[in-house]
């Protein structure tokens, strides 16, 4: 399964400054990129290459453990 950015919504930031994101099923995902506060950059990021959207769970101070495919479409 793969993310989509209609999938996340953006619910601010864990306690490392990381841009947490949420799906409608109640699940986290970050970004491992510190201190980025403009969103579309993170996702472009990912979507690019560079940076990795993580799965954190049910929390959003959860800790990021799995990489998640994401994609722009």
């Amino acid at each position: 399964m793969a993310l989509t950015r209609s999938d996340l919504e953006f619910c601010g930031h864990d306690d490392w400054d990381r841009p947490v994101f949420k799906t409608a099923d109640g699940l986290f995902y970050c970004s491992t990129e510190i201190n980025e506060t403009d969103v579309e950059t993170v996702l472009e990021n990912i979507s690019e290459g560079f940076d990795e959207l993580y799965y954190k769970g049910r929390r959003a101070d959860g800790e990021p453990e799995h990489p998640v495919k994401y994609s722009t479409f």
